[in-house]
């Protein structure tokens, strides 16, 4: 704590020796961070920032945490964070993720607001991001840029060899942009194009594989591994981001359209020691747009007008390259072969009988490891679709000499649809199987009785995976309405009060079992799990008032004061609220412990969201400024898991679902700095936090209930930093040119680790909740703290009159830190779980496997800890090289 201290001494001190200087004081008015109840980062400074891509750029705001993609705003869930662009929600309705690769070169500005939203947004639960698109200038301009961490320029993208302490892991990145007058000045036009490749979407430092070999004596298999250092193949990514805006410009009338197109196709998840010997890469497609249009209309000095409308939408894939989507012949070798992939058969396959048509490649099995063999279908398919239309107005009144008042309403409509299903290896074989009995009727029955016995996961579409619009397999069409008042004015020269009100009606339009105490009153306990549609009931609807309240003191014209208080509402995902008919039915009969596929009953309340902040703003001089914030937020109504117990006379027994029972208390402090001179560009931010829930946990393995608890949220980091300072070698231009048009910037971020249980574990996944059992307190323990230093150098030379060319250095992680981001839970440790640490567990593994057995088994927990991607350590270094050229 004392080193981050000083630092702030230190940046403060320095910033103030250099304020001094008269010749180099420039003012904040332009560029200033911190302003009124959001923050904000322009071009020029997005710009200056080490970092590709917006995912990236968003972590350094203050408050914000990062892991990964996963964000958490003044100790929120990662899902609570709303995403809008040029004033419309973005958000994957699935998800509640950002859905687009944004490219900073096409943003004119980003605004977080971390407690306080304005009025006239919403569906928001703790703060919001802002993304406001670049217009055309009155001149035309062109900007083409090309990023590579391919610094020795080699060949061989898995060659194993470090470059200046990093490895390749193949990020290729070009964005070009033109804008300008289109026919008139009037009328300006902005485009910008983003490819993004690479070869590894999560870079980590693997320590690789050396020609590893195994053999079991029992079942006679073996497996030999080659694993390069550093980069893992099977895990890329192609992104193609396109982004336009077109804007009308008649004075008092103002139009602008916006549009943004995005696709994307990566390597599903895989195990990359289990799935080795597969080169078979399942792909995940998807293609999502926006559309809108806003126009600004100044009637007169005292009526203005605002209307908005928007189309958005998202589709995802995930299939096997080879038969897409012919799920049903996955299981079968004549398709696979129509599709150029032939199963090949061992002599040990023939003396097993493991052959035919219908029998997948057999897995290879090493100790207690089964490794997937070459050619198998790596996936099961599935497809979601996502679409909004939403419509806003608000009219602007200025009839009084101290109020402006401002008034509207907001429609959104909403349709999603998804599709999946397991075990679809299975399917050919079983269909040959049913369709061989002449007491079986058509084709397509006998694919819908095994689509209901394996539990499909399908609304908007029928069983068979085609568009449905009513009936039992109709999509959800949520829609939500609102309306809204503010009024901003001032009382006195010193005092302006900002008086708010927005009311906010939502509906999901979707069915619901109607007694979860009594389930058979909907689902008849049978192996293709038969519903009964009179057993469906509406879901409810909801509806909030929520206020707004800033008031803003300035007792000097450099010292200000300000309360805010705001209301927020958000609903949960939909991926924690609708789920298939038969899919529930099939959890209820067969999958009524799985903590991971909880039953869900389509109407969980919306998360509410209560905040209470007081600011203070100081500016000794005009390139200082110096920002204090205490908050309080409550929030409640977040998702957890529980289980439903069930009647006596039910034939199903109790099972998990997903409730809204868990709430947040949050409190804590910032303290920033921002200066500005000819010389240096400064901003840190030193945060502080406290987040506490109530939320129910499991507390044994013997099928208890949960428990309610109040402990540290897992997203609580008390501690976070963030410095940026930049350069522009303004003392040195005058012994060389060399300087001249030379910036460098170093960004620096630290955060305390966050809280987590240390639990006894019965599996090797850490992810059965009838599996782990608590020792000690919940969230007792923390995580290691976190020191990440990101450096940038740039020059930019002039060629011609309106050409210049300008190239940079990037380095992510300057001193290549280890940063622990999460551990196994059974042992507090990231790079292995309680069956490596129990020195019980470890005889007993020696003497069935022998030591091979642990070099397999650590080899899994590297790569696929959790059987998920490696996300236990924040990304190694990495160096960029850049070159682009501007007109």
């Amino acid at each position: 704590m004392y080193k981050i201290l000083f630092f702030l001494v230190f940046v403060f001190t320095v910033s103030t020796n250099f304020s001094q200087s008269a010749d180099s004081i420039l003012s904040l008015n332009n560029t200033q961070i911190f302003s009124g109840e959001s923050y904000v980062f322009k071009t020029d400074l997005i710009s200056k920032l080490p970092e590709k891509g917006i995912d990236n750029i968003i972590r350094f705001f203050p408050g914000i945490i990062s892991y990964h993609n996963n964000y958490y705003l003044r100790g929120s869930r990662s899902n609570e964070i709303g995403f809008f662009v040029d004033g419309v929600q973005i958000n994957d309705l699935f998800t509640w993720q950002n859905p687009f690769r944004l490219s900073p070169q096409s943003l004119d500005e980003i605004n977080l607001y971390p407690g306080y939203v304005p009025v006239e947004y919403g569906n928001i639960s703790s703060g919001m991001f802002g993304f406001k698109l670049k217009t055309g200038g009155e001149q035309l301009r062109f900007n083409i840029e090309n990023t590579s961490d391919n610094i020795s320029f080699s060949g061989d993208p898995f060659g194993e060899k470090e470059r200046l302490g990093t490895f390749w892991y193949g990020y290729n990145e070009i964005n070009a942009n033109i804008g300008g007058p289109l026919f008139t000045n009037n009328i300006r036009f902005f485009v910008d194009a983003n490819y993004l490749f690479k070869r590894d979407r999560n870079p980590q430092k693997y320590s690789g594989v050396n020609n590893f070999f195994a053999f079991d004596k029992v079942t006679n298999d073996s497996i030999r591994i080659n694993l390069p250092n550093g980069i893992v193949p099977g895990n890329g990514l192609d992104n193609y981001n396109f982004t336009s805006t077109l804007l009308f410009d008649f004075g008092e009338l103002k139009i602008k359209t916006s549009g943004i197109y995005s696709f994307q196709r990566q390597d599903a998840e895989r195990l990359h020691i289990q799935e080795y010997l597969n080169h078979r890469y399942g792909q995940i497609e998807n293609k999502a747009g926006l559309f809108s249009a806003n126009i600004t209309h100044n009637i007169s000095e005292n009526i203005s007008y605002e209307l908005t409308g928007s189309y958005f939408f998202r589709n995802e894939e995930t299939f096997d390259p080879y038969l897409k989507d012919n799920y049903w012949g996955y299981g079968d070798s004549v398709a696979n072969a129509d599709a150029g992939i032939v199963w090949n058969r061992t002599a040990r396959d023939f003396q097993r009988n493991y052959y035919g048509r219908y029998v997948i490649p057999r897995s290879y099995h090493v100790f207690d490891f089964s490794f997937i063999r070459d050619g198998a279908p790596p996936v099961n398919y599935a497809k979601s679709e996502q679409q909004k239309i939403s419509l806003k107005g608000l009219a602007k009144l200025n009839f009084f000499d101290s109020h402006n008042i401002y008034l509207g309403g907001e429609y959104t409509s909403e349709l999603i649809r998804l599709w999946k299903v397991g075990y679809q290896l299975s399917f050919a074989r079983i269909f040959r199987n049913l369709s061989a009995d002449p007491r079986n009727s058509s084709e397509e029955s006998i694919k819908e009785m095994i689509l209901k016995t394996y539990g499909v996961n399908n609304f908007g579409y029928d069983l068979l995976g085609n568009a449905a619009n009513s009936g039992l397999f109709a999509p959800p069409e949520p829609t939500t309405f609102a309306l809204f008042v503010n009024d901003n004015f001032t009382l006195a020269d010193s005092l302006q009060l900002n008086i708010g009100l927005r009311y906010e009606y939502r509906d999901y339009n979707y069915r619901k079992i109607i007694d979860p105490l009594f389930p058979d009153k909907t689902f008849i306990r049978s192996f293709n799990n038969e519903i009964k549609e009179d057993g469906l009931t509406d879901t409810k609807s909801y509806s909030f008032i929520l206020p707004k309240l800033n008031i803003n003191y300035r007792l000097f014209n450099n010292l200000s004061f300000s309360l805010r208080y705001s209301g927020n509402v958000q609903s949960h995902n939909y991926n924690e609220l609708f789920q298939g008919f038969f899919h529930q039915g099939y959890l209820l009969t067969y999958g009524r412990w799985n903590g991971n596929d909880p039953f869900l009953n389509g109407d969980l309340k919306p998360i509410e969201t209560s905040l209470v902040e007081f600011s203070s703003d100081y500016n000794p001089a005009d390139n200082i400024s110096l920002r204090f914030n205490y908050f309080y937020k409550q929030i409640k109504n977040q998702s957890s898991l529980d289980y439903q117990k069930v009647d006596r006379n039910s034939a199903f027994y109790k099972y998990v679902i997903q409730t809204g029972e868990s709430n947040s208390f949050v409190n804590g402090t910032d303290l920033m700095l921002e200066f500005l001179d000819k010389r240096f560009e400064i901003f840190s931010s030193l945060s502080y936090q406290n987040a506490r829930g109530s939320f129910l946990t499991s507390h044994d393995n013997s099928y208890g209930d949960f428990i309610y608890t109040s402990a540290p949220t897992t997203s609580n980091n008390e501690i976070n930093l963030k410095a940026f300072v930049s350069y522009n070698f303004f003392d040195l231009k005058k012994f060389s040119s060399l300087f001249e048009n030379m910036n460098t910037s170093l960004m620096i971020t630290f955060n305390n680790g966050h809280p987590y249980t240390l639990i006894k574990n019965y599996s090797r996944t850490e992810s059965d909740i009838r599996d782990m059992k608590p020792i000690g307190e919940i969230n007792g323990l923390t995580t290691p703290s976190i020191t990440q230093i990101d450096f940038k150098l740039e020059k930019n030379i002039s060629l011609f009159d309106k050409v210049n060319v300008g190239v940079y250095l990037m380095i992510i992680n300057l001193f290549d830190s280890r940063n622990v981001y999460d551990v196994f839970r059974s042992s507090g440790s990231p790079d292995y779980d309680a069956h490596v640490s129990d020195p019980e567990l470890y005889h007993i593994y020696v003497q069935s496997y022998g030591e091979k057995y642990l070099d397999l088994y650590k080899m899994n927990l590297e790569y696929n800890p959790r059987d998920g991607q490696q996300y236990f350590y924040g990304p190694p270094r990495q160096i960029y090289l850049g070159i682009k050229l501007n007109y």
